[in-house]
């Protein structure tokens, strides 16, 4: 399978002049006495984009790595599902994902510990997935009208 170049607008070449970097942040009437000695500092700015992640993507948060061991990765936060960050919204849902992730790690450990024959860890992921999933949509389709 061919990469995907997930930041496609951010190139090594692109450079802001510092001057234009604080016109732009006078623009937003943001004060600048803290900011101005580190942009008159610095040589360079990058101005890096955001990678879009398709919510209705059917592959999932959590896949199962090639090999016997049955490794399994699980994305949570803004690697599953970036949160535009106007609503505030992109840590408190990372902090929920972590949690709904390690509920599902401690019961598939307490079922190995005890000798249950539970669900597989990548049921568990996939549960994990089904139950965030909903909510990190409806705040992603929120900010589409905001």
């Amino acid at each position: 399978a061919e990469a995907v170049e997930e930041n496609i607008d951010w190139r090594e070449g692109q450079k802001l002049e510092g001057e234009t970097m604080m016109n732009d942040i006078e623009g937003f009437s943001i004060p600048t006495m803290d900011i101005d000695p580190v942009v008159k500092s610095a040589d360079r700015f990058g101005d890096i984009g955001i990678y879009f992640h398709n919510p209705f993507r059917l592959a999932g948060w959590s896949k199962k790595l090639a090999g016997d061991d049955g490794a399994i990765v699980t994305l949570v936060g803004d690697a599953a599902h970036s949160i535009p960050p106007f609503l505030g919204q992109g840590a408190n849902q990372a902090i929920q994902d972590a949690y709904c992730v390690v509920s599902r790690l401690y019961e598939y450990n307490a079922n190995v510990d005890t000798g249950v024959d539970g669900p597989g860890l990548d049921k568990l992921m996939k549960d994990y997935e089904r139950t965030r999933w909903f909510h990190n949509f409806i705040i992603l389709l929120n900010s589409c009208f905001l």
